[in-house]
């Protein structure tokens, strides 16, 4: 939501945000933000499948895939497709592996502590209470600990099929390894774990 306001806030106009995540916590933290900022949209605890809304615009999706066994991919993007206006655009940002099967090293799991504290940086700027910090570091380490190291990485040639069978044609591509992401700004650089980290933008046809 963070990375959406901060776009918002560099043109004149006032969309319609609908955050989603099956986690209570991310979700907790951006209705405080839609307030702070007095934006229109809410946000939900939900799982992504199970989703059943009007057509959007446009879809952000950062770093989802990670919580998904690459060979279920095909139904997230099923699901983001069917979310879609026809023209709508989606916009993903996710660590991709270099061969099918690769898994998130050592090195790279060792960055989960640095997002949270992104996390928690975020609550504080929202005036979260120390008790509702503790709850949320938590909740994070919780999710965190097995979440991003359970599944397999998808690979680029796996997330290109998937939005083909989903009939969302590819419109750019922009691929970064660790040493670019410097002036990406915190969150980028904070939830890649090293490794590649792609950005996609897909069209609905």
């Amino acid at each position: 939501m963070t990375l959406a306001v901060s776009t918002i806030q560099k043109f004149t106009c006032n969309p319609y945000l609908l955050f989603l995540d099956r986690c209570q916590t991310p979700v907790e933290l951006n209705r405080r933000l839609l307030k702070e900022q007095g934006l229109d949209g809410k946000a939900v605890a939900m799982d992504l499948l199970e989703a059943k809304f009007e057509k959007f615009d446009l879809i952000l999706a950062h770093s989802i895939l990670l919580y998904f066994d690459p060979k279920d991919i095909g139904s997230v993007f099923a699901k983001w497709a069917s979310l879609l206006k026809p023209g709508g655009r989606i916009l993903i940002s996710n660590i991709v592996g270099d061969e099918s099967g690769d898994r998130m090293g050592e090195n790279e799991t060792s960055q989960v502590e640095r997002s949270i504290e992104l996390v928690l940086q975020t609550a504080l700027s929202l005036g979260f209470t120390e008790d509702e910090i503790v709850r949320i570091r938590t909740s994070c380490e919780k999710s965190f600990s097995k979440k991003f190291t359970d599944f397999p990485l998808v690979t680029l040639n796996e997330i290109r099929l998937a939005m083909q069978e989903a009939r969302l044609s590819v419109n750019t591509l922009n691929t970064y390894d660790r040493s670019q992401l410097s002036q990406r700004g915190p969150f980028t650089q904070g939830l890649s774990y090293g490794g590649q980290r792609i950005e996609i933008c897909g069209i609905k046809l």
